[in-house]
């Protein structure tokens, strides 16, 4: 999702409006290709702080204007860095949509066993709320 400021609404089918701004992307974060490209062509220029939850508040004092994330990722940084939801604007769709997954070699003799582990844990992880503290932590 882009996430900008609400009385500076970004969306992802409107890439140009991009032209001219400074997106925040943590340190070591690599962009979508559709914003590195966007970068390249110095269209739009990059700052790189430590934490996704510095780009919320660099965000907020209006210093950065965008930021890309997950809907997780960029809900918890705002939370984390104190801000009023309502003063900003996550786009209506993702920017790109990307899952991770557990791999597990069909030859490997518990392939199973440890697929049916590791689902049982994600839940029980969301269940007792600590997925969602593990999330709010990595935002920071």
């Amino acid at each position: 999702y882009i996430f900008s400021r609400a009385g500076d609404q970004i969306e992802v089918a409107d890439l140009s409006a991009m032209t001219g701004r400074q997106v925040c992307y943590p340190l070591g974060w690599q962009p979508p290709a559709a914003i590195q490209q966007l970068l390249d062509q110095g269209v739009l220029r990059r700052h790189s702080p430590l934490g996704l939850q510095e780009c919320a508040r660099l965000l907020l004092l209006k210093r950065d204007d965008l930021f890309i994330a997950d809907r997780n990722l960029g809900d918890s940084a705002l939370r984390a860095a104190g801000a009023d939801m309502q003063q900003f604007h996550r786009s209506r769709v993702p920017f790109q949509s990307s899952t991770l997954h557990f791999i597990v070699s069909r030859q490997h003799p518990r392939a199973a066993e440890l697929i049916e582990r590791f689902n049982r844990g994600l839940e029980t992880l969301k269940a007792r709320g600590e997925y969602q503290r593990l999330i709010e932590s990595y935002a920071q």
